[in-house]
């Protein structure tokens, strides 16, 4: 017999002795003459579940199905809070998916690109991840910065569209469908520049995004060919945290309150929490803001549609942290699993990651980061130990339970030596 028996698909060897455990084999067939591993029945398993998904997802696009109320639900499951923000998300993506389904019509429905304000970490990329996963659309995050004016070192803007492509597998069809969030748009405000040099990362990048946000041909070299890529249908969401626009924003209402001290200025001026501030003015923010703060009015007009995220509370951070499908806890809790081992956060674990994260004052962003430190110590000592269990305290200390070692018993044994110590012996010592 065989030392080793061999995968039939794989033909990964694995010893005679394990052939037993259900975890290494499992047979077909009545003679056994044919084997596949655990690994790949796992395999099998997953593109099956993917491809199950996707023509799940596929099956979600019927219109009678797909509404606004029903893409935020589903943005619900990913987003925690900034209700507003979600609502009109979700109004901008349904009519977004109505227009590129429109049947030659002859009044075109005319696309509503999106702006997106919100500080850093409040949930903007987030936010668009999620919008392309309800619609299974292709989506890619393009940093801006990168960006330079046709013919400067830097990235093209036509190289947005090669990534697009690339998102779709090369799917012109479905590519000229995507989802593009333009990431970090707050830096392409105007700069002055005292020597008068053109400014090829501000107002130069403005310009080279008008025609391909509004929508137009472009000839793109994709994998040796060149394609002809229309981005009329594709969605463009300019995203950014524009620093120091509340200031723009309350210096406005100041303007349409005439200096008085009354009403929302008042409430503003009396508020004690910074965060609170912040988010009575974000509501309020307006394009004519957003011209202020140095976009072009030609851009802005290519993007109808304003939405603003508010800074996210300690609260919400928590919930972040717990709630949804993705959530930070529960993915070191699958990777704590995977050897056996239960994690667990006390509610007050939970309450001082969120405190720890808005004191780094980048939302929602600090809160893996924070975990990972917190979990390191525990991530390398768990591993092939008698560990069964790590809990984190409210100090963000670690807590080791450990599985209990069997304690041989040895007073069912019979005596070996029966030594008898005189009186006289134990008065000598």
């Amino acid at each position: 017999m065989s030392k080793y028996a061999t995968c039939s698909f794989c033909d990964k060897k694995i010893e005679n002795q394990k052939i037993k455990d259900k975890e290494k084999f499992l047979f077909i067939g009545t003679d056994d003459s044919i084997l596949i591993c655990g690994e790949c029945v796992e395999s099998c398993y997953a593109l099956m579940k993917e491809e199950k998904e996707d023509i799940k997802s596929d099956s979600s696009l019927n219109l009678s199905k797909v509404t606004p109320k029903a893409i935020k639900s589903n943005l619900d499951e990913w987003i925690i809070g900034q209700e507003e923000a979600k609502k009109s998300l979700s109004i901008a993506l349904y009519n977004h998916y109505k227009r590129i389904n429109q049947q030659n019509s002859e009044f075109p429905i005319e696309k509503s690109n999106i702006i997106l304000v919100g500080s850093t970490g409040s949930g903007k990329t987030a936010s668009c991840r999620a919008l392309a996963k309800v619609m299974n659309l292709p989506f890619i995050i393009e940093d801006v910065t990168s960006i330079s004016t046709t013919g400067y070192v830097g990235r093209d803007t036509e190289d947005i569209l090669k990534n697009l492509l690339s998102a779709a597998n090369g799917d012109l069809e479905k590519a000229q469908k995507g989802i593009v969030l333009l990431d970090e748009g707050d830096k392409l405000r105007k700069e002055k520049n005292p020597s008068g040099a053109r400014d090829v990362k501000g107002e130069g990048v403005q310009q080279g995004l008008l025609k391909i946000v509004e929508g137009g041909e472009f000839n793109v070299k994709y994998q040796g060919r060149t394609l002809k890529f229309d981005t009329t249908n594709v969605l463009f969401i300019l995203g950014g945290a524009f620093e120091g626009i509340d200031k723009i924003i309350q210096k406005r209402l100041k303007r349409k309150d005439k200096g008085t001290t009354v009403g929302f200025t008042a409430k503003i001026e009396n508020s004690k929490k910074e965060i609170e501030k912040y988010n009575e003015l974000i509501v309020n923010v307006k394009h004519e803001d957003l011209k202020e703060f140095g976009l072009m009015p030609e851009l802005l007009g290519r993007f109808p549609v304003l939405t603003a995220l508010e800074e996210l509370s300690e609260e919400a951070l928590v919930s972040i942290l717990t709630e949804p499908k993705n959530a930070v806890i529960s993915q070191y809790k699958k990777l704590f699993n995977a050897d056996n081992i239960d994690l667990e956060f006390s509610k007050e674990a939970l309450t001082s990651i969120a405190k720890e994260a808005k004191e780094r004052k980048i939302g929602a962003r600090a809160l893996r980061s924070i975990v990972e430190e917190t979990l390191k110590e525990a991530m390398y000592e768990s591993p092939d130990s008698n560990i069964v269990k790590v809990t984190i305290d409210k100090d963000l200390k670690t807590i080791y339970t450990k599985e209990k070692q069997e304690i041989f018993d040895f007073s069912d044994l019979e005596p070996i030596l029966d030594i008898q110590v005189s009186e006289d012996t134990m008065n000598n010592n």
